[in-house]
């Protein structure tokens, strides 16, 4: 019984001395990502520049959100004015593409900063439009609303609660089934 415990004991050993060999021979060091760019991304002048755009747009989102519930008197032709200034010093495509290959020399997958943020402007364009045309959809807002906190939380703001932000969701079905769409209508798969 002893010899079967100091065998196994001496087995656990060698594993873990070969483990800690393979990991001192990949020269791996905690904190480093490959590039020394993906250490602290965003870098702080970026952050700075996005976040005063950011800004923007939860300035324009709150007062089409007062306008909603008739606190404001702005039209919503000029909040989409507004927002599509917004949207065009985010989304400029040489930056975004730029920040895109940047974040591929990363062996961890980091938030991209531009891209997050110019998916939320172009959704919060997209939810004002449909107010200007009085179409507004709960699709808009939803997207709205599922893409706008990511963009803040990487510019190191707190998410807002505003009027745009809220939407229904979509009624159950009466058989209970959601429509899935074409791919799923196809029936069982052959055998």
């Amino acid at each position: 019984m002893d010899r079967r415990w100091l065998l196994l004991f001496g087995l656990a050993v060698v594993a873990v001395l070969a483990a800690v060999s393979a990991v001192s021979t990949a020269e791996w060091k905690p904190g480093d990502y490959s590039e020394p760019s993906c250490r602290r991304y965003p870098p702080a002048a970026a952050r700075a520049e996005i976040k005063v755009q950011v800004e923007t747009m939860r300035r324009i989102e709150r007062e089409a959100a007062d306008r909603l519930i008739g606190l404001d008197t702005r039209p919503y032709a000029w909040l989409l004015d507004q927002a599509r200034a917004a949207e065009a010093v985010i989304a400029v495509p040489a930056l975004v593409a730029a920040e895109e290959e940047a974040l591929k020399r990363c062996v961890i997958v980091i938030p991209a900063l531009r891209r997050s943020c110019t998916i939320a402007a172009a959704a919060l364009v997209r939810v004002i439009a449909e107010l200007v045309s009085g179409e507004a959809t709960d699709e808009a807002r939803m997207a709205f609303a599922q893409t706008m906190p990511g963009c803040e939380r990487v510019a190191s703001l707190t998410p807002i609660d505003t009027a745009l932000r809220a939407f229904r969701w979509p009624p159950e079905p009466a058989d209970g089934k959601r429509d899935r769409g074409p791919a799923r209508d196809r029936g069982p798969a052959p055998r």
